[in-house]
């Protein structure tokens, strides 16, 4: 072969490639299937009725997968035939649950009721099975039910009645034994076709009446409970009546409150209303009108008591805010002499004054509260120049952490005030509400007073917001535990409530509880307890001995 027909020629592997690749099959025609099967067996009901009549045996299982007839209360209902709609296994489930208490019944109270079923199509199906009754212990329920069973081609829907109880059989003791008594016809209709039997079974003698027709088919089952059973029922319970709105009570009170309605009219006493929220508002009002007039000598004398009490409280607490005062007032004078030669000695008698000052004026507080008078700002104004002072001496002295803390008195201090004038602009609207308009004069007065203490009050609460800026940023909580560390330690964890001055007890500021940081939450009390605090530390820290006059309780 030439070197040209070697080139373009077809070369020996593309040859033998091309006989091995398979050829397209060619599809054949499907040979013909098997048979199709013959018609099943047909099944009448007419002769199964009869065979079992002659032989008194039930007829043979339909299904070989079955399995045998012991145990065949516990069989579904749905494995005994695959044509029986669903509802047979939850026919007893579909009524509404009654919402009363159940006594403990034994598990032999389930009686198994046997059901026959049919259907009115050519392929009929003939076979029997249990299923558990759950016997309810309601007044109303008995061991006697019926249960119709109408067949149409839609969903059957089974329905049963009751009606009066049967007495238990005295052969319903032996649980094993079956009795089965021929079926008779007890109708002389041709198209209408009846039979019954007996079965002892499960601790009752059971009859079963069946009856069918071309368009309907039933069965009506008696169950003969044990004496046991029957009386564990109630006999009778009292008929409820409504009242309208959802409301029911029982016959027996309604008989009692007829009793003594009438046994009243016999005695001439006034007949009782009938219950409404009418004649309930009438008896309360009745009530509180015969309570307002009988205790009324005894609670005029209550009241005198009361006020004596309240005089002598106030007596006391205004014996000691001048104690207190002479004793702040000594201090500071103690302070104005040490101002030049000792400024950080001057510095501790001052702040000791301030606090028993507060000390002072609380307890002119507490008096008011217990006279129940409105507070007075007064006294409480007097102390911001005197804590100006103060700062005043903390910077000559070169301590700017003493002077933030008198930033932080001055603005606790100013909330108190604030708050003092909020209670009194109140009082004032309230005495306005009062007045006619006849009373013009004193209508004008009480509004000029309210418009300026409304102005003095938001001053109060500017000046607060200023204080505590500025002390912030002079003695926040960093300065504040590394020049104070101990005070910084004895802070509570967690804020704490503040009560009315009445209930509280007088200041001690050396045990007192104190939170950090300052704010216009704060206490007078807190206020107190941690200025002492701080103070305190600081006298110890310049090596200063001083004598608190606060370490006793005040």
């Amino acid at each position: 072969m030439s070197m040209k027909s070697s080139i373009f020629g077809k070369s020996a592997i593309q040859a033998t490639l091309e006989h091995k690749r398979k050829k397209p099959t060619v599809k054949k025609p499907l040979s013909p299937g098997a048979p199709p099967p013959t018609n099943p067996r047909k099944w009448d009901a007419d002769q199964l009725i009869k065979t079992y009549t002659n032989s008194g045996t039930l007829p043979p299982l339909l299904s070989p997968t079955l399995p045998t007839t012991e145990g065949v209360d516990a069989i579904p209902m749905k494995m005994l035939s695959p044509t029986l709609p669903p509802s047979f296994d939850h026919f007893d489930s579909e009524e509404e649950p009654v919402r009363t208490k159940k006594p403990k019944l034994s598990p032999q109270s389930l009686q198994p009721v046997s059901l026959l079923t049919s259907q009115s199509s050519n392929n009929s199906v003939y076979h029997s099975s249990t299923h558990a009754i759950n016997v309810k212990s309601t007044p109303t329920i008995s061991p006697s039910v019926k249960l119709n069973l109408m067949t149409s081609p839609s969903k059957p829907v089974p329905v049963i009645h009751v009606t009066s109880p049967v007495k238990a059989s005295p052969i319903a003791n032996n649980s094993s034994k079956s009795v089965q008594k021929p079926i008779r016809s007890l109708s002389p209709e041709t198209d209408t076709k009846v039979m019954s039997f007996e079965r002892t079974e499960h601790n009752g003698r059971h009859m079963y009446i069946i009856k069918k027709t071309p368009t309907s088919f039933s069965l009506n089952v008696s169950l003969a409970l044990p004496q046991r059973f029957l009386s564990s029922l109630p006999d009778a319970r009292p008929a409820n009546i409504s009242m309208g709105l959802g409301i029911y009570k029982k016959k027996a009170q309604t008989e009692l409150e007829a009793a003594i309605r009438e046994r009243r009219a016999s005695h001439g006493e006034a007949v009782v209303r009938k219950p409404s929220v009418t004649g309930r508002l009438q008896d309360i009002q009745e009530e509180r009108r015969e309570t307002r007039k009988a205790p009324k000598i005894e609670s005029e004398k209550e009241e005198r008591d009361k006020k004596e009490d309240r005089e002598a409280s106030k007596s006391l607490l205004m014996k000691k805010k001048a104690h207190w005062s002479l004793v702040a007032r000594e201090q500071k004078h103690k302070a104005d002499e040490l101002k030049t030669s000792n400024p950080k000695l001057a510095l501790l008698y001052c702040f000791d004054s301030l606090i028993v000052y507060m000390v002072a004026f609380d307890y002119e507080d507490r008096s008011r509260h217990a006279m129940k008078q409105l507070l007075s700002e007064r006294n409480w104004n007097s102390l911001l120049p005197y804590i100006s002072h103060i700062s005043k001496l903390a910077e000559t002295a070169n301590r700017l952490s003493l002077a933030g803390l008198c930033l932080q008195f001055q603005a606790v201090i100013s909330q108190h005030i604030a708050k003092i004038l909020k209670n009194v602009i109140v009082s004032y609207r309230d005495k306005k509400a009062g007045l006619k308009e006849a009373d013009a004069k004193k209508l004008s007065e009480l509004n000029e007073k309210i418009i300026q203490l409304q102005e003095t009050n938001l001053k109060c609460c500017d000046d607060v917001r200023s204080m505590l800026y500025r002390a912030e940023c002079i003695l926040n909580l960093d300065a504040l535990n590394k020049f104070y560390p101990d005070t910084f330690d004895n802070k509570a964890r967690k804020p704490l409530r503040v009560a009315s001055r009445a209930d509280q007890s007088s200041f001690f500021p050396a045990a007192d509880l104190f939170y950090l940081p300052i704010s216009c939450f704060t206490s007078l009390q807190e206020m107190a307890a941690y200025g002492y605090s701080v103070v305190r530390e600081f006298a110890h820290s310049e090596g200063l001995p001083f004598d608190w006059t606060l370490d006793s309780k005040a």
